[in-house]
């Protein structure tokens, strides 16, 4: 790698990479690495297919294809309905991707895990919480990328489809990738 290279702001290497991962329709993992030790940051790369027009979806199963599911919110019974959620909000997509629900629940009798969404600085954001500590439950995990083509909004940063989901490609993700503090102190 030439010095000029050396000094290409993370924002710009994240968008080429990106737009790399968009033409071949697939990323690897050496490549993630790679990208990784030149200090890339995952959280930005995905930030950057949201800018793009897409959505996310984090899951710890890697599929071909993403089938519609009953949601579990215990508030809002529109999400509760069955059907693929995506964010658009990185963050919310690497916590699900890269958090056990199951482990979480499996070490503590009465956890509670999730997201909510504010206002910062006219910015919708990410805010993470957990009754207890995430540190036994993180994973590796995956985090699809989807087009907004057959998705409804049903709140912000937070979208819905009845139908199958094909990925338009899958990033291979690790707990480290999730940059966005988790609350534990509710």
């Amino acid at each position: 790698m030439s010095p000029e290279q050396d000094l290409v702001p993370p924002k710009t290497e994240a968008t080429t990479f990106m737009n790399q991962i968009l033409d071949a329709g697939v990323v690897s993992e050496s490549d993630l690495a790679r990208y990784r030790e030149r200090g890339g940051s995952i959280e930005m790369l995905l930030n950057d297919f949201v800018t793009e027009g897409y959505l996310l979806h984090g899951s710890g199963v890697k599929v071909s294809v993403l089938e519609p599911f009953a949601g579990d919110d215990d508030r809002d019974e529109e999400k509760r309905a069955t059907g693929v959620y995506a964010t658009s909000l990185p963050a919310i997509a690497l916590f699900k991707a890269t958090v056990s629900q199951t482990e979480l629940q499996s070490q503590f009798t009465s956890v509670t895990s999730g997201w909510g969404t504010a206002h910062e600085n006219g910015q919708l954001i990410a805010k993470l919480y957990a009754t207890e500590s995430i540190d036994n439950a993180c994973r590796n995990g995956f985090v699809y990328v989807l087009s907004r083509d057959s998705f409804t909004k049903i709140d912000e940063g937070e979208y819905i489809a009845s139908a199958p989901v094909t990925p338009v490609v899958c990033v291979p993700v690790e707990s480290i990738d999730l940059s966005t503090p988790v609350n534990t102190h509710l």
